[in-house]
Parts: C-alpha cells; sequence; structure tokens
C-alpha cells in the first residue's frame, strides 16, 4: 500500500490512541469537528473499549460497528494498535500521536498508580517504577510506542530492531498523520490539512495533578528507562523526521496558519474558561436569580 500523501476526507478515520500522549485532547477536539451539539460524543464517533492492559483481539470490533446504531461511523478512537486496522471493514485513515519516550514513561506509571480502573494499576502501587522495569512487569512501559505502532499485543516479550522496522514501516505506509504531543499546535494544524477539519478551539484534558507527577527518580532508574526504551527513542525519533518532512511540504503558509490557531485557540481559552467550564450551572444560577427577583 503506498502512503497516503492527501487522503480522502469522506474515508472514516482510524485514531490509535497511545496512553499519555496528549490523546484525550485530541479526541476532544474530534469530538467537536464531527459532532453536531457542544459537549456531546456523536453517534458517528466510535470508542473502542480497551483497557491499557487489553489487546485488540480482545473485542469483536466487526460486531461491535453491526451492533452501531446512528449515523455512519466517521472517526474511531480507543488504546489500540495498528493491528486494529485488519479488524475493520473498511479501509479507515489512521493518525495517531507519539511523545518523547522518557517523559510518556513517567507519566503513564503516575496515572496507573493514580487511576483504579487502570489495567495496570495493581502492579504500578505495587512496584517502584524501577522494580516494573528492572523486571519487566508493565509492557506498556517498555518500548510501548513500538508495540503498539508495530500491531503488537502487549504480552510480547522484549522486543529488538526487527520490531522497531516494522513499526517504521507501518508509519510509513499506514498513517496519514503522526502528530507530536510537544508540538500539539502544529499537529493540530496538520490535522487540519490532511483531513480537512475546521478550525475548532482545544485545552489540554487528562493531565496529571501536580502533586502526582513529582516521582524521584534516580540516576539508576534514568539508565533503566533508556535501556528499555532505547527502539521507542528511535522510534520519536524517525516521526520527528517525517512529521518536519511533512510540514516543509506545506510552507512558507504553515508556520502562519499555526500562529493564526494558537492565538484563536488562546482567545478561545479564556473564553472557555469564563463561561464554559460549567455552562449548565451558570444559566442554572441564572434562573435562580431571576425567580428571586421575581422575574
Amino acid at each position: 500500500m503506498q502512503p497516503r500523501d492527501r487522503p480522502s476526507p469522506a474515508s472514516p478515520v482510524l485514531f490509535v490512541h497511545i496512553p499519555k500522549t496528549a490523546g484525550t485532547a485530541l479526541f476532544a477536539l474530534a469530538a467537536k469537528v464531527y459532532g453536531r451539539i457542544p459537549g456531546k460524543v456523536d453517534s458517528c464517533i466510535f470508542r473502542l473499549p480497551l483497557n491499557w492492559d487489553a489487546s485488540d483481539e480482545d473485542i469483536d470490533l466487526v460486531g461491535l460497528l453491526a451492533e452501531h446504531k446512528g449515523q455512519p461511523i466517521r472517526f474511531i478512537s480507543g488504546h489500540c494498535s495498528h493491528a486494529i486496522r485488519n479488524q475493520t471493514p473498511f479501509d479507515p485513515i489512521t493518525i495517531s500521536m507519539l511523545r518523547e519516550p522518557l517523559a510518556r514513561v513517567v507519566s503513564a506509571y503516575s496515572n496507573m498508580r493514580r487511576d483504579p480502573k487502570n489495567g495496570y494499576h495493581q502492579s504500578a502501587i505495587a512496584m517502584s517504577l524501577h522494580e516494573v522495569l528492572q523486571q519487566r512487569t508493565i509492557p506498556e512501559l517498555e518500548n510501548g510506542q513500538v508495540r503498539r505502532i508495530a500491531g503488537l499485543p502487549p504480552n510480547v516479550g522484549p522486543l529488538n530492531h526487527k520490531h522497531l522496522e516494522i513499526a517504521k514501516n507501518n508509519l510509513d505506509q499506514d498513517f496519514a498523520v503522526v502528530g507530536l504531543t510537544e508540538r500539539f499546535d502544529e499537529t493540530v494544524e496538520l490535522l487540519c490539512v490532511h483531513l480537512d477539519w475546521p478550525r475548532k478551539g482545544y485545552m489540554p484534558w487528562n493531565v496529571a495533578p501536580k502533586s502526582q507527577t513529582d516521582l524521584e527518580i534516580t540516576s539508576e532508574t534514568w539508565a533503566l528507562l533508556k535501556e528499555r526504551n532505547a527502539l521507542d527513542m528511535s522510534l520519536y525519533d524517525y516521526a520527528v523526521e517525517r512529521f518536519d518532512r511533512q510540514i516543509a511540504i506545506l510552507q512558507p503558509g504553515f508556520d502562519r496558519r499555526v500562529e493564526r490557531n494558537r492565538s484563536y485557540n488562546k482567545r478561545w481559552y479564556r473564553h472557555w474558561h469564563q463561561w464554559g467550564v460549567a455552562p449548565l450551572r451558570n444559566i442554572k444560577r441564572v434562573i435562580r436569580r431571576r425567580s428571586l427577583l421575581g422575574r
């Protein structure tokens, strides 16, 4: 299959959501793009019922889509891997997000510890990050991005360069856009170009409380982090180069559009905080106030 330079916007979008890469923020943006009612996830958006430790084979996607009622599916999202494409009854436009690997692992481990619903919660609270990495208890924390882009189940043992090459090939052949967490504004503009998305405001979602992100990590743990995620670091560098090439093709206007969208988003963000944090609550307050005044 040849890489998609400008895929048809009519094709359903498959978002391979790698945990802790700002995927929730991207999903919220997609919900606005494809939705009809503000604040509500439209029926044309399908969320895969997959926990962090689940395999794509754990669900019958064809059956779930067949049972789906409402508008035709336009956006599928979930903590899946590239392999979920094999279950789709259509050829989706596939996108994903990558993050600097060491920062992602620390963030993911913190999430596992604080979220009882996370499939790796019990392992994370029972062991330190160093112990988890040393004993290879949680696959998501060891080259987890290569695992998902390569389409590997979570229970596959230690990875090697063959798996990295599979991930790179999948990235080039099947992913229209692979964004970068650290360059989210540029990622959004790239998606707007490739998917014909309109301009919409966006904001951070599912960000860890600062008090829960300050892990004490020794130099020995950092060294082990790098060793266990060396393939992820190579994949991330490869994705950055691809990202830059895609942007270079769209210059000189791309950077100007990013700055315009960034300014627009700052204004939208301030307005959202002023009026949209709890709009229903604000409306109820107005109604209650007017009723007390006899209006």
